[in-house]
């Protein structure tokens, strides 16, 4: 007979001693056609071709429905001799291959052994039978012989799980712990079960359960560490405890992690002044569920500067709070780093987070609250006496300085500590008329103060009083500015554009300086009276200029930008010292210049509107307020400048407040000038409405009180004296257009600065407070002030 494939079993032939190669065949077609059955050849003695016999005739599988299958079991085929070229299994014809039987053949030689595997378990419960033929075969595929072997797999029922494994997960030590899962159970209906577990952590329903369903576990992990953990649900059939079924569950603990609200700290800042400690927040990811923790500063460098508010405590799902900061008196300048460790106990088991502390700190600075001074001695009046705050960069009190003058008639305070006030007293006595200068230099035993403050003094001795007013009516110019130490007033004059300078208690003219081209629209100087500053409105781009004043060279300039032709603003400079570092501070674009190096920082006090900005700087020099002009509310501004060798840009300017019209009656319109109290404590504004002096809170920029005034106020000055003086383009007023009060706000006298009305901020106080200049269209006016 013919052989062909076979797609059910597997078969495996053999081939003859003579041959290499082993083929697998399949015995088919009509096997009654076949010498089949064990018939042997007619009485012949010789034994049949193809003979074999079989270890076993029938096989019996059981397996519990839906569980785990039967094992497999062999039927052993063993040649009688080599005449049969192939062995092979199969079904007769009229028998269906059942779907849950499979086989495989191995073997060589005269031996072969026949698999049976019973492969499915999710049939019916039951009996199910079938009859497998084994047999040889020739060279052409005829059969020679065939033995039967008859399969019984019967499906039981009983109690089975058929859930698939869990794999589940946790936290270590978590409030979390209890999690649940179901389990699908398949049993008749009357089975009794109970459920057990091989870990006190899997806990399976209570009590005897009766037939098939859903049934819910318990997992609790509160106890169990990190990494993974096993335990087996066993079923058990309550009549037959043969009847079991199994299930591996899995879980997955990973450890608590320590969270932390910052990855890196930094104290300091970007300036390396900043002494606020950073708040650093943490949890543990165990739920409501606390264990103790610790936290450990360690330093790299600099000592043991690292502090922290609070080492040690209990902490949990929800945040705890700690503050890092430093100790920074152990510090002198420069980067130092260091680190935090926070450690947790878990069960046990620890849990760590390792945080890196960079403290940056600028080199503290003493600073002193003007380093320009002028004192006066005529006949009838005397400024001989100068009170000045000495502070440091970073606040700290009891920082010890001293104090050294360069002239026998200048005395000063010797020693002090930060805070305490440095007296400086002029002695003209024996000196002849004339004008004098002296330098006091400040500077710390302190091995973390960083520089040396000078204080350039100026001291006019003269043997005439001054006039009570000097007019210079051929002075015609509308802006101004007083030298902080020598008795002079700067004019730039209209329309040559000329800065002419005036003896500040004669009225004498003592030099002029040419016009450089552009149109100048602003004076400024620095705080020692050794540098002016002359803004200009250039043809293509805006600028400052540095000027001798004694000379009137050009030392530098400061190129502002292209220049802005509408709304057609003015160039306004200011000069500043944050944390004892010169800047020139300007307008329009808010632009900032390094005083001594001409550099262009990149922090900028830019306002809302591209127009005027008139400018004050507060006596600790770390606060500029704007107020902007031909806006109608006007708006304030507060900025913050600190000066950092540190930091990336070098000068760090941060708008602070931004107070524009809020609700109050008579808020500001048409801003005109701005000006701070010695004591930084008040801020005053003119401006076109109301008519009136305003006085502002500096500290947040309300408005607490105001001084009476007349259309239209343009014009406020203050001096170190307690003295405040508003201006106003009021020539009508009998009185006079110009106030002069208290800082509080006491009436002091009423002074006119001419026939003609006042130009806007053109009111100056001389260097010692006892000379007020105006410029209106009667020209200059020079006068005692009260």
């Amino acid at each position: 007979m013919r052989v062909s494939g076979f797609s059910r079993a597997t078969v495996r032939g053999f081939a003859a001693a003579c041959r290499t190669a082993v083929t697998l065949m399949l015995i088919a077609g009509a096997l009654s056609a076949c010498h089949g059955g064990g018939g042997g050849g007619g009485g012949s003695s010789a034994p049949p071709a193809g003979g074999f016999t079989l270890s076993t005739s029938s096989l019996t599988f059981s397996a519990k429905f839906a569980a785990v299958p039967a094992a497999p079991q062999s039927v052993l085929v063993t040649l009688a001799n080599t005449s049969a070229a192939a062995v092979g299994a199969g079904y007769a014809p009229g028998i269906v291959p059942p779907s849950w039987l499979t086989i495989t053949v191995s073997g060589s030689g005269l031996q072969y052994s026949f698999a049976f595997f019973a492969n499915q378990t999710n049939l019916a419960p039951g009996t199910y039978t079938t009859t497998v033929t084994i047999g040889t075969s020739d060279t052409n595929g005829n059969i020679l012989q065939t033995r039967d072997v008859q399969i019984s797999y019967t499906i039981r029922e009983g109690v089975t799980i058929t859930t698939p494994p869990p794999v589940l997960s946790g936290v270590s030590g978590s409030s979390f712990s209890n999690q649940t899962f179901q389990v699908n159970v398949a049993a008749p209906a009357g089975l009794q079960w109970l459920a057990t577990s091989s870990q006190p952590w899997l806990q399976p329903p209570a009590g005897a359960q009766t037939g098939p369903g859903s049934r819910t576990v318990t997992v609790d992990t509160s106890t169990l560490p990190p990494g993974q953990a096993t335990a087996t649900l066993t079923l058990t059939n309550v009549a037959d405890s043969s009847d079991t079924a199994t299930l591996l569950v899995t879980v997955n603990m990973s450890a608590p992690i320590l969270t932390t609200s910052l990855s890196s700290i930094t104290l300091g800042g970007d300036s390396g002044l900043e002494t606020v400690p950073v708040s650093l927040a943490f949890s543990l990811g165990t739920g409501a569920n606390a264990y103790p923790w610790t936290m450990t500063p360690t330093t790299t460098s600099g000592g043991n500067w690292l502090t922290v508010s609070s080492a040690a405590g209990t902490v949990a799902g929800s945040n705890v709070m700690v503050d890092v900061g430093a100790d920074w008196a152990l510090l002198v300048s420069g980067t130092y780093t260091g680190q935090l460790e926070l450690r947790a106990s878990v069960n046990g088991v620890a849990v760590t987070r390792t945080l890196p502390v960079t403290a940056r700190i600028e080199g503290n600075r003493l600073l002193v609250s003007d380093t320009g001074v002028a004192f006066s001695s005529f006949p009838s009046r005397q400024v001989l006496t100068r009170t000045l705050a000495v502070r440091n960069t970073r606040d700290e009190t009891g920082v010890p300085w001293q104090a050294s003058e360069s002239a026998t008639w200048l005395q000063t305070t010797l020693t002090g500590n930060t805070g305490d006030p440095l007296v400086l007293t002029a002695d003209p006595t024996g000196l002849s008329a004339g004008q004098y200068f002296a330098n006091v230099t400040v500077i710390s035993p302190s091995a973390r103060i960083v520089n040396t403050e000078t204080i350039r003094v100026g001291l006019t001795v003269r043997t005439m009083d001054p006039a009570s007013v000097v007019n210079l009516p051929t002075a015609n110019g509308s802006v101004t500015v007083a030298n902080p130490v020598e008795p002079e007033v700067f004019l730039i004059r209209y329309p040559s554009n000329d800065i002419e300078v005036y003896d500040v208690y004669s009225g004498a003219s003592l030099r002029t300086f040419p016009a450089t081209g552009g149109v100048r629209t602003s004076l400024a100087m620095s705080a020692d009276g050794l540098s002016l500053y002359v803004g200009e409105d250039g043809a293509s781009s805006d600028q400052v200029h540095e000027l001798d004043p004694e000379t009137g060279t050009v030392r530098r300039s400061f190129v502002v930008g292209t220049n802005v032709s509408f709304p057609s603003p003015s160039l306004i400079a200011a000069y500043a010292r944050p944390d004892a570092h010169p800047v020139l501070v300007t307008t329009i674009q808010g632009q900032i210049f390094d005083a001594t190096t001409g550099a262009l920082f990149t922090a900028s006090i830019a306002g809302t509107y591209l127009l005027d900005h008139w400018i004050a700087v507060s006596s600790d020099q770390r606060y500029v307020f704007t107020m902007n002009s031909g806006i109608s509310p006007a708006t304030i501004y507060r900025y913050g400048l600190r000066y950092s060798s540190l930091a990336p840009a070098g000068l760090i300017a941060t708008r602070q407040i931004e107070a524009s019209l809020d609700g109050q009656p008579a808020w500001p319109e048409n801003g005109q000038d701005i000006a701070l109290s010695e004591s930084d404590e008040v801020l005053y504004t003119a401006s076109g409405f109301p008519n009136r002096f305003d006085l502002w809170r500096a500290i947040n920029v309300t408005r607490v009180h105001y001084l009476d005034g007349a259309p239209y106020p343009n014009n406020v000055e203050t001096c170190w004296n307690d003295r405040v003086a508003g201006g106003a383009d009021a020539s009508g007023e009998a009185l006079g257009d110009i106030w002069v009060y208290t800082w509080g706000g006491a009436p002091l006298a009423r002074l006119d600065s001419g026939t003609d009305a006042l130009f806007a901020r053109s009111l100056k106080f001389s260097g010692d407070c006892t000379r007020l200049v105006s410029a209106s269209g009667s020209g200059l006016r020079i006068q005692a002030a009260p």
